[in-house]
């Protein structure tokens, strides 16, 4: 059976009044997730990750919303928590965000709310405080919004939460919390800057401070066990032009710029994930590969290669393996996830493509 027809049979079912359409309930094997973010129905897709890394398309659940059916120059749609005990996904076209409980490939759905502003496009969340990003329409403003989550797996908006950035269209791309999540980031591609949120102890997000970034079209981003931020610069589009900035947050919500720009010499830098032991990767879209990069103890970037890893069309979205073994690359041209195992040096060795994506799938999550 293809992943396709498995989505149509899952949202049927959950159509019908089934509460999860995971084919393989439970289990304490790894899992990956993505979103179909398609316009007749939004779904988590699952797949069961095996101890060598392969995957297995492990159903759908339907969100109760919609997609848009295209990329939406986001990271970070679906996301899990810590734990893995928790996995939230946005709705990009029909303005909301969920709330899952998972277990192995198991989903189950405990909230399904109103976002707080027009396509929600990327969520993050901390000791249960989940913050999403707005990206915006003609006629909403972007912004930014808290949920808290209860123990049941409810979100409730936090008031006084919801707080603009710095323009009405800012072509926002990606909402973080620090590690202590003491902060809020997000980038704005079109107005390359970056800006912080401070958060008080009720999870109330304060004014955003902006910062000019250090290069051009800040995209993904992560951070490191250190602190460290790290930002992919598209640099919109140059061809061979792209790579990867560095920064360490200040007092007052200030960026410190520790590596101004790092070229990977690939084209469109756009998604980063960073191991424990300091190897960054980003997906170079335009190129087709994945490069690497070695973050310093004191933030600094060094090109590790420029072509760790080469994937199908179009690679957007990239996820670790909880412990680093595993790097899951969704490629937006080709509608697949390539995976490579990692190396203790940071190496990539290409182990499967699994094909049969919807076309628009965005987001990337794994354990």
């Amino acid at each position: 059976m293809t992943l396709r027809t498995m989505l149509a049979t899952a949202l049927a079912v959950t159509a019908a009044g089934s509460a999860t359409a995971a084919a393989h309930p439970g289990g304490g094997g790894g899992a990956v997730f993505t979103l179909s973010n398609q316009t007749d129905g939004n779904a988590v897709l699952a797949f069961e990750r095996a101890q060598d890394g392969t995957l297995t398309p492990a159903g759908s659940d339907a969100t109760g919303g919609t997609g848009t059916g295209a990329g939406l120059g986001n990271q970070g749609a679906v996301v899990l928590d810590d734990e893995g005990r928790w996995l939230y996904a946005v709705d990009p076209g029909s303005g909301d965000v969920n709330a899952y409980r998972t277990r192995g490939t198991d989903l189950r759905q405990t909230a399904h709310v109103a976002s707080g502003g027009a396509q929600p496009i990327s969520v993050t969340e901390h000791d249960g405080t989940v913050y999403v990003l707005n990206a915006g329409d003609a006629a909403v403003p972007a912004n930014i919004q808290g949920f808290k989550r209860s123990w049941s797996g409810r979100l409730t908006p936090i008031p006084g939460s919801n707080r603009p950035l710095s323009a009405a269209a800012p072509g926002a791309a990606q909402i973080e919390f620090s590690p202590d999540g003491s902060r809020l980031v997000v980038t704005e591609k079109g107005t390359d800057t970056i800006g912080t949120f401070r958060v008080d102890r009720w999870g109330r997000a304060g004014t955003a401070t902006f910062t000019a970034s250090a290069a051009k079209t800040p995209f993904g981003f992560a951070f490191d066990r250190r602190g460290t931020l790290v930002v992919s610069d598209a640099v919109g589009g140059a061809p061979l032009g792209s790579g990867l900035s560095s920064y360490r947050l200040g007092k007052g919500g200030t960026l410190r710029t520790v590596t101004g720009f790092a070229g990977t010499t690939q084209t469109a830098a756009c998604w980063v994930v960073i191991t424990r032991h300091g190897v960054a990767f980003t997906t170079n879209t335009g190129s087709n590969t994945v490069s690497s990069f070695d973050v310093g103890r004191d933030g600094a970037l060094t090109l590790k290669a420029a072509v760790a890893g080469t994937t199908s069309a179009g690679p957007i979205d990239a996820a670790l393996s909880r412990d680093d073994g595993f790097l899951y690359v969704l490629d937006a041209g080709a509608d697949d996830v390539t995976a490579f195992a990692v190396g203790h040096d940071g190496a990539l060795t290409a182990v499967e493509t699994e094909t049969g994506l919807p076309d628009g799938a965005t987001g990337l999550a794994a354990r």
